[in-house]
This record gives structure tokens, C-alpha cells and sequence, in this order.
């Protein structure tokens, strides 16, 4: 099957699955926020790494956490928070 094919299937198909059962979370609209959030996403992939031996909710509510406390998840102002902050010194 051609890749692009395969592609639309994959995305026709990804409308049809709930976002609480692809992205199980602690907070009601985490897992929709990751779905919709390709930032979030990469972020909880990234946490999900250092946590694969606990439970996948945790790290699909944290970047919503975030945003909920900072009222944004822009990448370019979180590091420069960070860097604010001394990281990446």
C-alpha cells in the first residue's frame, strides 16, 4: 500500500478513537490538549521516557498542568523562562 494511503487511513481512522483512550490522564481535557497540542505531545514523550516504568497518565496531564498554571505552553517562552531561571547556563 502506497504511504500516502496508509497516512489517510491512519488519520481517518485516529477520528474515530476517543482521546482518553489514546492519551489516559489525571485532568478531564489533558488528553484532549495533547492530542491538539504537537508541542504538549513531544513534552510528554519526552517525560514519558524517564517514566516508563510508572503510569502513562501522569505525563499526558503535565504539559496541561503547565499551561493551566502559566496560561500558555509556548515553547520559545518556556525556555526562555528556563534560561531566565539559570538553566541552559
Amino acid at each position: 500500500m502506497e504511504e500516502a494511503k496508509i497516512v489517510t487511513k491512519l488519520l481517518e481512522y485516529s477520528k474515530s478513537v476517543d482521546s482518553e483512550d489514546l492519551f489516559p490522564a489525571i485532568e478531564v481535557g489533558a488528553s484532549e490538549f495533547a492530542r491538539r497540542n504537537p508541542f504538549a505531545f513531544a513534552a510528554v514523550i519526552c517525560i514519558d521516557s524517564r517514566w516508563a516504568a510508572g503510569p502513562a497518565h501522569r505525563g499526558w496531564t503535565i504539559p496541561f498542568y503547565i499551561k493551566n498554571a502559566t496560561g500558555e505552553l509556548d515553547p520559545s517562552r518556556i525556555n526562555e523562562i528556563l534560561r531566565q531561571l539559570g538553566f541552559f547556563a
